[in-house]
């Protein structure tokens, strides 16, 4: 795995971190990620595609498989996720 892939791979658990401790608030999540204004836009778009897919149906199983390339360690915070309004 290229160490791009492995980093939008941790993003993204840390994006499912955030999601988690904001209760499901995608603007706070993304505040939590890029406090300032700058970065915020491209938190914005990778927050709401991690939402997206979160809510994408076919139930936990397949949640579970699109997130499967998720580093070691983020198995809990994907089931937090998963029981998120």
């Amino acid at each position: 795995m290229s160490e791009r892939s492995a980093l939008t791979y941790y993003l993204t658990g840390e994006i499912l971190r955030e999601l988690v401790v904001a209760g499901g608030d995608a603007e706070a999540a993304t505040r939590a990620l890029a406090p300032g204004e700058d970065l915020a836009p491209r938190a914005a778009a990778r927050v709401r595609r991690v939402v997206e897919a979160l809510h994408a149906g076919g139930g936990p199983a397949a949640t579970r498989r699109r997130f499967a390339k998720l580093p070691a360690g983020y198995e809990r915070v994907l089931e937090q996720a998963l029981a998120l309004p």
